[in-house]
């Protein structure tokens, strides 16, 4: 796969790739169509989500309290974090911020607003039986197990204590990685509304920061 960009635009973005573009030409470089090659080790996918950013929508593809923030962010942040992009870096951090806030105050006012999202879906609720129940309160907040492993893997500590903080008052019994193999018990929950975590997805350690802290 093969992306056509603008030095002007990627240098404007990234000291690395400014650094980059300024070392001398040699004779022996690789062209394409005339125009120089710089071959990446990244994913085309990866790399297409972060030009995407860069030449079309200008801002990150998710919307407040979307539970597929952090898979959406992660490949666009790693390499915002790669390449020294900080306005790119800066933007995916505030958007996890706005969904694991990192004051009391940002945090209240979050629950209030979650209080209210949940009386509203309560109200449209479309569900007719406990076995007709597909779209789930879980479908339309954030999840705290894939925020802790974002924050871990592009070391954004800000945002651990409020995904663990919630992740600690949630039940390991109820959702798709619940304990509870009963699946009308699964789906009566799923129907009044219960959150949820991925906790297979949790890593020993922080399993163990959970149940003891750091």
């Amino acid at each position: 796969v093969a992306f056509c960009v603008h030095k002007s635009t990627l240098t404007r973005q990234s000291p690395v790739f400014a650094d980059m573009f300024a070392l001398p030409a040699s004779d022996v470089n690789e062209t394409y169509e005339g125009l120089p090659v710089v071959r990446m080790q990244d994913k085309a996918e990866d790399l297409a989500a972060l030009f995407e950013i860069l030449y079309l929508v200008k801002f990150l593809p998710t919307k407040r309290l979307d539970p597929s923030t952090p898979s959406v962010v992660r490949p666009i942040l790693s390499l915002a974090m790669k390449y020294d992009m900080e306005s790119i870096k800066n933007q995916a951090i505030v958007r996890l911020v706005d969904d694991w806030p990192t004051t009391l105050r940002s945090w209240d006012a979050l629950e209030d607003e979650i209080d209210a999202l949940e009386k509203n879906w309560h109200k449209e609720h479309t569900c007719t039986s406990l076995h007709d129940c597909r779209d789930s309160l879980d479908s339309h907040l954030p999840e705290p197990v894939a925020a802790i492993t974002l924050g871990r893997e592009c070391a954004i500590p800000s945002i651990l204590p409020a995904a663990f903080y919630h992740l600690s008052r949630l039940s390991m019994k109820w959702g798709p990685d619940g304990c509870v193999a009963d699946q009308y018990q699964q789906s009566s929950m799923r129907f009044i509304g219960k959150r949820t975590a991925k906790w297979k997805s949790l890593s020993s350690q922080d399993y163990y920061t959970l149940l003891v802290g750091e």
